[in-house]
């Protein structure tokens, strides 16, 4: 499913431990193909060892595949204050701090075996097995331009000076140390102090590794949308919201989490919570909610989107027909008037059927949604979508007014107006079906 969703420049980072790494590479392989397995990054999880075990685990794999290879593409990483702090300035370059890297790589390659002289006369010929890292022309220029340094004393092997302004970001690598992107520790501080009781999930993952992901793989220029499948504890909304914040992005979340009961007499149970999924949805809003009122940690940053909807899946609104095998035409015609005189299930709610009729109609559920003030003698909801050319208007009301009729007059052909079959009558059926399409319930 996962590969059927993604981007075709789309790619899938999948957590998981020593114990199925090997099974999960072998499924990737068949349902991605070994040319798109991109790394197998190890994220050191824990602080200190488990006493409790001779070799105690103190990492979990990511394991990341592409859609498409080929049209992959990863995002520089931002300089931590540790590598700013790198960057020296001992010769008083007017280009300001740099660093400095070997000159050198590896192979052999004929044109870029050249001798080199230092400042104080000192020559030097790559090291053995290497070859310079430019030919010597390039060299000669990056020279004149002062971008080779020979050491404090001139005499040094050659490097190559990077300078801090001209640098845009530095490649990750495979290796996530705790220091970095976060450990489970502090995973579990994160979600006490945003819920309020300590212990309510078992495996929650730190902010900053989620963080990490969401550097890589999406842009804060585009709305790249992320999706989780297993949401747990919702640290992948945090963290792209908190990414938005930090760079005024606009990337959007998918959290996907099955109702699974919380344990009894656990934590999340005397905190209130039935289900996984709720306390998910409570971490989401209560996230939100302090970026909202300007009490999150962060830069409160006045554009962001704070809102976001909440979908459970559950039985159909609409109250379903049964065959009557019966011979009692009494009986029969009861039931069918069981029918007409409601439409819905019992307890069935305006905003759960429209949700429901939206699906129906192919919009997505993050259509916009508006009561058109237009129609004065009833509420009527106008559902829009990019995605979508023509517009959805419902009306559950249970009749429709003459004065609504001759303004849906106005609708475009292409439209779709919806309402209950008893809330008209059949001339004005005929009359809503001229102009738009009239679909009734």
């Amino acid at each position: 499913m996962a590969k059927d969703l993604l981007r075709e420049d789309g790619v899938i980072f999948v957590s998981i431990d020593d114990n199925e790494v090997h099974n999960l590479r072998q499924i990737m392989n068949e349902t991605f193909g070994e040319e798109n397995f991109v790394s197998n990054v190890v994220w050191q999880k824990r602080t200190s060892p488990d006493a409790r075990l001779f070799l105690g685990s103190a990492h979990d794999h990511i394991v990341v595949f592409a859609k498409d290879r080929e049209l992959l593409s990863m995002n520089l990483l931002d300089l931590s204050e540790t590598q700013i702090e790198n960057f020296k300035n001992p010769d008083n370059d007017p280009r300001g701090p740099w660093v400095s890297t070997d000159f050198s790589a590896q192979g052999f390659r004929p044109n870029q075996m050249y001798e080199i002289a230092t400042p104080s006369g000192q020559t030097y010929l790559p090291p053995e097995s290497r070859c310079w890292k430019n030919v010597e022309s390039e060299y000669r220029r990056l020279n004149a331009d002062r971008r080779i340094w020979f050491g404090k004393n001139g005499d040094a092997r050659p490097r190559v000076k990077t300078f801090l302004k001209e640098t845009e970001g530095v490649s990750s690598w495979t290796w996530w140390s705790n220091s970095e992107v976060g450990h489970n520790q502090e995973a579990t501080k994160e979600l006490s102090a945003i819920l309020g009781a300590s212990m309510i999930f078992d495996t929650p993952k730190p902010v900053r590794l989620i963080k990490r992901i969401v550097q890589l793989s999406t842009s804060q220029d585009s709305s790249d949308l992320i999706l989780d499948f297993f949401a747990g504890s919702g640290t992948v909304a945090q963290a792209v919201i908190e990414q938005n914040i930090e760079d005024g992005g606009k990337r959007r979340f998918i959290c996907v989490q099955i109702g699974e009961k919380v344990a009894e007499k656990s934590e999340a149970e005397r905190a209130g919570f039935r289900t996984i999924s709720e306390v998910t949805a409570e971490r989401i809003r209560r996230v939100l909610s302090k970026v909202e009122n300007g009490t999150a940690t962060l830069d409160f940053a006045s554009n962001l989107d704070v809102g976001f909807s909440y979908h459970t899946l559950d039985y159909s609104n609409f109250k379903a027909w049964s065959d009557y095998h019966g011979n009692d035409l009494d009986e029969l015609r009861g039931l069918l008037q069981k029918q007409l005189d409601s439409t819905f299930v019992e307890g069935a709610t305006e905003d759960a059927i429209l949700n429901e009729i939206i699906l129906l109609e192919g919009f997505p559920l993050t259509s916009k949604i508006e009561i058109d003030e237009t129609f004065q003698k009833n509420k009527v909801s106008r559902i829009t979508h990019e995605w979508c050319e023509h517009r959805l208007f419902v009306t559950l009301d249970k009749e429709i007014q003459e004065e609504t009729i001759r303004m849906a007059e106005d609708l475009e052909k292409i439209d779709i107006f919806i309402c209950l079959d008893n809330a008209l009558t059949d001339q004005d059926k005929i009359r809503l079906a001229d102009v738009c399409r009239l679909k009734t319930i």
